[in-house]
């Protein structure tokens, strides 16, 4: 008997091999030995009403086959039917969709907007290109191309557009366009406030009033146009400003500040750097010891820091000693003095110390220079006193 073991049927001859099949056996194909034929090709067609197991190529000219829901046409894949995924998908191209639904992802509006389905937020049905991307609770209604980041309770409304929150707490944008809130509490921008911010901050506002910020603070009320606001502002660099600056409620703290000049100026300020240096006796004529050698009002209010005095001609035999009396208590818990032979208290043995609680003088104070000592030998002469500090207003 002939080996089939490797049976090749070629397309002239293949209706001479036939194997049917009954309703109740299966006929396989046996070699001489005996043994099941393991590999059958062929070259022609093969027709059968069912087939199981396997076959080996392309399958290219198999018809009668279920292609399943995706029906190939041109290079993609299509289907009218839905498709759920319950494992991740991972897309490197672009998702074009009309909507978007599922757990996290829905779409609103006339479907070209996306919102979290997880936060329970509230969406008109009149948005459009509009997104809430996270949070809880926030609501959109009547808004085109705007978007909710996160946070939770903010609102966008009122028929505009180009609006934003990043993040928050029950922050409202009524009825405005091109307006951003960035983020704290329960902050309103309102009533056509278009292209104006706040940035952060609590109980802050914005109504009617456009192109201005509020860069934080609390309970703050912007009323000018282009303008920006803040409870306390602090200037690290020289700056210079063309337009005008106006201080509410408060004063400019000129802390660390070496210059300051502006063309017109009203109102107050605290912490420009003063000095304030006065004559106590002539030039020539040796000191003598006294109360109130010199009086004076001052003419502005300061946060004293230092005091000092100089000779012209330096004493000998002993120290001069001076002290200074604001309204007609002296300030100074140890006086100020020059020591025997020297021109200034800098070089002092025993500095000058001012009382902790007499360093601020209020404007119109009157002042009171004494005396208390001076040389033993030589009484020194040209006595001066410098008051430094920082000028309130």
């Amino acid at each position: 008997m002939a080996d089939l073991s490797n049976l090749s049927i070629s397309e002239s001859f293949a209706h001479l091999l036939q194997v049917s099949k009954s309703a109740t056996s299966t006929h396989t194909l046996y070699d001489g030995t005996g043994s099941a034929v393991t590999k059958l090709d062929i070259n022609g067609e093969v027709s059968a009403s069912s087939f199981t197991g396997s076959f080996v190529g392309d399958g290219s000219g198999l018809t009668g086959i279920a292609g399943g829901i995706f029906v190939l046409t041109g290079s993609r894949y299509n289907t009218t039917q839905d498709v759920e995924i319950t494992g991740s998908l991972t897309v490197t191209g672009p998702i074009s969709a009309s909507a978007f639904l599922g757990g996290i992802w829905s779409g609103s509006g006339d479907g070209t907007s996306i919102i979290d389905t997880i936060g329970a937020h509230t969406v008109g049905t009149t948005i459009e290109h509009s997104i809430i991307a996270g949070g809880l609770n926030n609501t959109m209604d009547d808004n085109d191309r705007s978007g909710i980041l996160a946070g939770s309770d903010n609102t966008i409304q009122g028929n505009t557009s180009q609006n934003a929150i990043a993040g928050g707490y029950g922050n409202t944008i009524d009825t405005c366009t091109y307006a951003f809130i960035g983020g704290g509490i329960n902050n309103t921008l309102s009533s056509l406030a278009n292209g104006s911010a706040i940035l952060g901050g609590s109980g802050n506002t914005i109504d009617t009033v456009d192109y201005s910020v509020i860069l934080g603070g609390e309970n703050i009320t912007a009323t000018h146009n282009n303008t920006a606001y803040a409870q306390r502002l602090q200037v690290l660099e020289d700056t210079s400003l063309t337009g005008s600056l106006t201080v509410s409620g408060g004063a400019i703290d000129m802390t660390g500040v070496s210059a300051f000049s502006a063309s017109v100026f009203s109102g107050s300020y605290v912490n420009i750097p003063t000095v304030h240096q006065f004559a106590v006796s002539d030039e020539t004529t040796d000191l003598t010891t006294g109360s109130a050698k010199l009086t004076f009002r001052m003419p502005y209010a300061m946060i004293l820091t230092d005091v000092r005095a100089s000779l012209t001609g330096a004493s000998t035999g002993s120290t001069v000693i001076a002290d200074v009396n604001i309204d007609g208590t002296s300030i100074l818990s140890t006086k100020v003095s020059v020591d025997a032979g020297e021109f200034t208290s800098t070089t002092a043995a025993t500095a000058v110390v001012i009382e902790p609680t007499s360093r601020s003088i209020a404007d119109d104070a009157e002042v009171k220079i004494d005396i208390d000592q001076i040389g033993s030998s030589g009484a020194g002469t040209g006595l001066k006193l410098t008051l430094k500090g920082n000028r309130v207003s």
